[in-house]
């Protein structure tokens, strides 16, 4: 997880789990509560995780995971900028390109500008 300053800077990052080659538990209670209770509390985040088999298309509950961290985080006036999945290599898969879950275009994120 990444912490996002109203910049578009990431100033914090954590693991909050690691899962198995199968899958791994979304609690958005835990991912808020880590987001609110940085030093500077962030009004952004994004998560990712992994494909271990190296596919990074989203499963459903993957899509499932992403609601209702989204729903939360509305609740909390915090913004998940982002999901991202990572597959084998460099491959990637952004889901603030699915409009079906984010309305807004993908943020410019400054960490990867070089």
């Amino acid at each position: 997880m990444l912490a996002i300053l109203t910049t578009g800077h990431v100033f914090d990052m954590t693991v909050l789990t690691t899962g198995s080659n199968r899958f791994t538990i979304v609690d958005p209670c835990q991912i808020l509560r880590w987001v609110l209770t940085r030093k500077v509390p962030a009004r952004a985040f994004l998560i990712a995780h992994n494909h271990p088999a190296g596919d990074p298309n989203p499963s459903e509950q993957d899509i499932d995971a992403t609601k209702q961290v989204q729903a939360a985080a509305r609740v909390l006036q915090v913004t998940l900028y982002d999901h991202i999945i990572l597959g084998q290599g460099k491959t990637f898969v952004s889901l603030a390109s699915d409009t079906r879950l984010f309305l807004q275009a993908p943020p410019e994120y400054a960490c990867l500008s070089s």
